[in-house]
């Protein structure tokens, strides 16, 4: 069982987390103070990091990067947030590589689903899927245009048309539309984070986002990806 680390104050978020850690595959640590986390983590050593970001505006990064240097291979950093106040960007969730974003106002229902679907045992593992040659060499965040939420997820391909992109909730994207513009997404590659512009595309249960009017330098950075000239 993974050991998790939880860093909140808001008791809903820690409803959320604690409710659910059985089935999730986690035990949980929990500190309501960012900087007792920010000492302890070393020791505890988690696989798993929760922070409530409305809670720590200030200290989610810092927590995540600390975890991050720590951590062994496949450690997962899960922002949560109350959604309607939440002010993060695309280019601040994918700058910092956290791997997925949970509103904790969900009813308790979508809440389980969203918190079991980011923690199936081959996310956890950072598992490639062997058919996407190209999975883990880049991470992609976009704000949902309809609802203001940012969306993380997995990159199982990514080329110079767009990304081929698994969401961490399905559900997070339920409100858009076939060509819908997404004015906020940010891929990042290697250590290049790239604003961009893309249109929603949906078939066969598969979500294509293609590029808008992609530059050199987007070009540039999925062909170090890719491997083509």
């Amino acid at each position: 069982m993974m050991k998790a680390l939880l860093v909140a104050d808001d008791p809903v978020s820690v409803n959320l987390v604690f409710e659910n850690h059985t089935q999730c595959g986690y035990e949980v640590i929990h500190y309501r103070s960012a900087l007792k986390a920010l000492d302890n983590m070393e020791e505890i050593q988690p696989q798993l990091l929760f922070i409530n970001a409305s809670d720590f505006p200030r200290h989610w990064r810092v927590l995540t990067q600390f975890f991050k240097h720590q951590s062994v291979c496949g450690a997962r950093v899960i922002l949560l947030v109350n959604t309607p106040s939440s002010s993060l960007s695309a280019r601040q969730v994918a700058q910092a590589g956290v791997h997925a974003l949970i509103d904790y106002t969900l009813s308790p229902e979508e809440g389980r689903k969203a918190l079991c679907g980011v923690l199936t045992p081959s996310a956890c593992a950072g598992s490639v899927d062997v058919g996407h040659a190209h999975t883990c060499q880049a991470d992609f965040v976009f704000t949902n245009p309809c609802s203001g939420s940012i969306v993380t997820g997995t990159v199982r391909e990514v080329s110079e048309e767009g990304v081929d992109f698994i969401p961490d909730f399905p559900a997070s994207v339920n409100n858009l539309q076939e060509q819908d513009v997404l004015e906020h997404c940010a891929l990042k590659v290697a250590h290049d984070i790239l604003g961009v512009r893309c249109s929603f595309h949906s078939s066969d249960g598969r979500i294509l986002l293609r590029f808008i009017d992609p530059d050199a330098s987007l070009v540039h950075a999925v062909r170090s990806v890719t491997g083509t000239t």
